[in-house]
């Protein structure tokens, strides 16, 4: 288990990522990041290597999950406040969107290159890959699911601007289902509500 502590929040100029054995209910070792905030976090499993959001400079890390020893930073050419983000590792792509503006970006994994960048929903907080359609959901605080095809590792085209509701940043995506939840708040006379998003597979261009 991983759990970053300290940062901008803490009122520290760093932060802390605890590795916990989860069984074992202790802390194994802890990873020093030189950023007052550190977003999503993303793991290989046939590789060794972790990848995580750093948000107040506009990069990505990348770290050996071995001895958690920083191997790269991956500069985001045109945007900052990179908040969620999801890993297709069998074709090596790493998605990342940032909220300065709204952009959904692709990484190459193999290189560290950017090699897409499209606009995003707005205040975008969780995000999902769908391996069996080609899919990426992106669930956005400006109460908007976008949702992109991945054509091939390459090229990628923005389907959908699907309507959710006030503030709905807070998704989960479950393969085995194929359903996509978002979280929404409640607003005026407006509750709170759970979204339940059937995903259907339709063909791209």
């Amino acid at each position: 288990m991983y759990v970053d502590t300290g940062g901008q929040e803490a009122k520290l100029p760093d932060t802390t990522i605890a590795v916990i054995d989860a069984i074992g209910l202790k802390k194994v070792n802890e990873v020093k990041v030189a950023s007052g905030r550190v977003e999503a976090i993303q793991f290989e499993h046939q590789g060794s290597r972790m990848f995580a959001n750093l948000r107040s400079k506009g990069q990505v890390g990348v770290y050996d999950k071995r001895d958690y020893k920083m191997l790269a930073t991956w500069d985001i050419s045109d945007a900052k406040d990179n908040v969620p983000m999801a890993l297709d590792e069998a074709d090596h792509r790493l998605f990342v969107v940032c909220r300065q503006p709204g952009k959904f970006i692709v990484f190459d994994t193999e290189s560290g290159k950017q090699i897409a960048s499209l606009p995003s929903v707005g205040r975008a907080d969780d995000m999902a890959y769908d391996s069996a359609n080609k899919r990426i959901y992106v669930a956005g605080g400006d109460g908007f699911v976008g949702v992109y095809a991945q054509r091939d590792p390459d090229h990628y085209v923005a389907l959908a601007k699907v309507p959710s509701g006030p503030v709905g940043k807070t998704a989960v995506f479950v393969p085995e289902l194929k359903r996509l939840y978002v979280a929404t708040v409640a607003h005026g006379n407006t509750p709170a509500k759970l979204l339940i998003f059937d995903i259907k597979q339709t063909d791209v261009k």
